[in-house]
């Protein structure tokens, strides 16, 4: 069952339980490494790194030890997802639509999406759709536990429901779609688990600036899978600076693939991190 459908067939009181893929902590205690904070003095450090690979691009299903052919593994949970958590069950008419939709989600992970504007694609296609109709796929898709979303901190109420971001809970499964994968992957990485450590208070920051996600009162985070060329670079720090002129947070990160550095800019601290080092708090 799907936790939507809980309340209407269980009797009596119950509690629902999500259970999120591997976090990359646990997808290296699945292969019985410990992480101790002076991991990234030790040898050991590179054998992480190495299996942080293998996470980075296959995500954190449990079972993905079991096969040598990860992405086969992968595209057949998809397909479970999509033709019996989604299809089947809620009897849709129109499944050219709803995997054509599911493919431009995966490719606007990082940017903000409407209900209009992805109608207007996949009209574009051929394919008939209405704005009701990708209404109720969008929610069928969260119920079956595809894809989460966020809000933009600064938009109106009325703004919220319409515009938002759409990230796989998967970054495996993401990276079906994805020719390219890697800034969409490192993206999603660190939303899913910035939303396990910062339950239902996560955001992003659209105005005259982007900020790729917003805590309040603790921390402004932009990711960037490399901070080579000058132009990302001064845009990702301007970002963050003048996010942080009207937002008063304990800390500013820029996690990267395999980048890090610290900036002092106009009396303000930047980290720049590592993904894999970020996620294990080292």
């Amino acid at each position: 069952m799907l936790s939507s459908e809980m309340a209407t067939t269980l009797g009596g009181r119950f509690l629902v339980k999500e259970m999120d893929t591997l976090s990359f902590e646990e997808y290296l205690l699945f292969q019985n490494i410990s992480i101790e904070k002076q991991i990234v003095y030790s040898e050991k450090r590179f054998e992480v790194q190495g299996i942080f690979e293998e996470y980075f691009y296959y995500g954190g299903f449990p079972e993905l030890f079991k096969f040598i052919n990860k992405q086969e593994y992968l595209s057949n949970v998809f397909q479970k997802i999509f033709l019996g958590d989604i299809i089947a069950r809620h009897q849709i008419r129109n499944p050219h639509a709803l995997k054509l939709m599911i493919k431009k989600l995966a490719e606007s992970t990082m940017d903000e999406v409407s209900f209009h504007r992805i109608k207007n694609i996949i009209q574009s296609t051929g394919i008939q759709v209405g704005t009701s109709t990708l209404i109720e796929y969008f929610k069928y898709i969260e119920d079956a536990f595809l894809i989460r979303s966020i809000t933009n901190y600064l938009s109106k109420i009325s703004e919220r429901e319409v515009k938002k971001k759409y990230y796989f809970r998967d970054h495996g499964l993401l990276n079906l779609f994805l020719l390219n994968p890697e800034s969409f992957s490192l993206e999603t990485i660190v939303f899913n688990e910035l939303s396990k450590r910062y339950p239902g208070n996560l955001y992003y920051l659209k105005d005259n600036f982007e900020v790729d996600f917003f805590v309040p009162d603790r921390m402004l985070v932009q990711v960037s899978y490399k901070m080579d060329e000058s132009k990302t670079r001064e845009r990702e720090i301007s970002s963050l600076l003048k996010a942080s002129k009207s937002y008063n947070v304990e800390e500013m990160i820029i996690i990267t693939h395999s980048q890090e550095e610290t900036i002092n800019q106009e009396g303000k601290k930047i980290a720049i991190v590592p993904v894999w080092k970020w996620l294990l708090n080292v």
